[in-house]
């Protein structure tokens, strides 16, 4: 047993006679780099939880970008429900109005096509987007010729929708 410490201990030793022979510069320059790597260490994963913090805000963005469309959407489309139940009950001053507020829906939902094109797979929106563009497809053009509750209530419906897709 003493023999195995005893040449572990000349290893050791020997290793240090090693460090003897070479220059100060060198011996420095170890001592600075065993220094240095637990702040090279720091400073790269600090980099990177940097990137990972952009790439979430850049997300946040993107999904304040899209919320802000819809929102506008839907606004139209409440504006464009309230039209229309006036219409239907006999204010026929909103027909020239609904014409106006159609194409205003009609830009918005170009906007947020265009957004959800860059971002809605990114933000998971594509099953809500398409229920949005369904309902106001199937509601658009045929609100005019439907009961005013009916209407009504199918408006409410698109809301509501928006109001999911906002919340998600």
């Amino acid at each position: 047993a003493n023999m195995v410490v005893s040449s572990s201990k000349r290893g050791f030793l020997h290793r240090i006679n090693a460090l003897r022979n070479i220059s100060l510069v060198y011996k420095l320059g170890l001592l600075a780099l065993l220094l240095l790597a637990p702040l090279l260490y720091s400073v790269a994963t600090h980099i990177i939880d940097g990137r990972a913090e952009i790439d979430h805000t850049r997300s946040e963005i993107r999904g304040v970008e899209y919320i802000v469309a819809l929102r506008k959407l839907q606004s139209h489309i409440a504006q464009h429900r309230g039209m229309t139940n006036g219409l239907l009950n006999g204010n026929e001053k909103f027909r020239s109005k609904l014409v106006t507020k159609r194409k205003d829906i009609a830009a918005d939902i170009v906007r947020v096509q265009e957004i959800h094109s860059r971002t809605g797979a990114l933000l998971q929106m594509s099953e809500f987007w398409s229920e949005i563009q369904g309902g106001w497809n199937q509601l658009g053009m045929r609100a005019e010729s439907m009961q005013a509750t009916a209407s009504f209530s199918k408006h409410t419906d698109l809301i509501n929708e928006i109001i999911a897709a906002i919340g998600h």
